[in-house]
Order: C-alpha cells, then sequence, then structure tokens
C-alpha cells in the first residue's frame, strides 16, 4: 500500500507490529568492516587458528577426563567443542562470572566456541577454571 512519502505508514496491531521494516543501517556498516576484515586476514588463516585453539581445548578437556564430544580429527571439527559435565549448568554459571562465555544446558553438556578473535590464553583460562570449579 502506498502512503505519502512524508508520513510514516500506521502502526498495525498484533505480531505484524515485530515485522523488519528497514535493515539495521549501522549494522550493516559494522558487517562490513567485519567482511573487510575476514577478507584481509583470509578464511584459510582464521580455519587454521580455530582449529589450533579448539584442538587444545579439546586436548584439556580431555586430560581432566571431561567426556568430548566434538569430533577429534580437525578435518571433522569446527570451532564448536561440546563437552559433558555433570554440572553444566552451575559450571557455566560459574565461567561466565570469570569472563569466561560458554553454554550450559540441563542434560549436563557444555559448549565452548573459540574463534580467531580467541588465544590460547582464552583457552588455559576455561581450562583453569574448570579446574577451579571442581
Amino acid at each position: 500500500r502506498d502512503w505519502p512519502p512524508a508520513q510514516l505508514p500506521a502502526i498495525v496491531p498484533g505480531a505484524r507490529s515485530l515485522e523488519l521494516g528497514l535493515p539495521s543501517l549501522p549494522g550493516l556498516i559494522a558487517a562490513r568492516v567485519g567482511i573487510e576484515l575476514i577478507r584481509a586476514v583470509g578464511v584459510p588463516t582464521i580455519e587454521a587458528r580455530v582449529g589450533a585453539l579448539a584442538g587444545r581445548c579439546i586436548e584439556g578437556l580431555l586430560a581432566r577426563g571431561l567426556p568430548v564430544r566434538t569430533a577429534r580429527a580437525p578435518a571433522d571439527r569446527a570451532g564448536v567443542i561440546a563437552f559433558e559435565h555433570p554440572a553444566a549448568e552451575s559450571l557455566a554459571i560459574y565461567l561466565r562470572r570469570h569472563g569466561v562465555d560458554v553454554g550450559g544446558y540441563p542434560w549436563g553438556l557444555m559448549r565452548a566456541d573459540p574463534h580467531a578473535f580467541n588465544d590460547e590464553d582464552d583457552i588455559d583460562n576455561l581450562l583453569a577454571h574448570i579446574d577451579s570449579f571442581a
């Protein structure tokens, strides 16, 4: 439906009022910068970095006797690490309070997602706080 360009359309009642109208222009600018950074660094470099951090994390979890559900072979996994912990929800809350962003679910599963902006110290911090929680 057309409306005069100097007047906004009427707000509709119900769930339709939450439909997307215009894209987030500031978000598009930020996305462009992020895409440019990825192109400058290169996807293979990012992939190798994430793979190395994921491997370090998996090794540390296994050394602590925690069951890891993520594939061990680097070619078979992404940067998402799923592992079991009997107090997953409580551990996740504890870790977040100590600046470690993870997911913890009531069925005993944890999720950690290292990425290119993380480093070895972040993985070591996660593992150290798992130790201090125990």
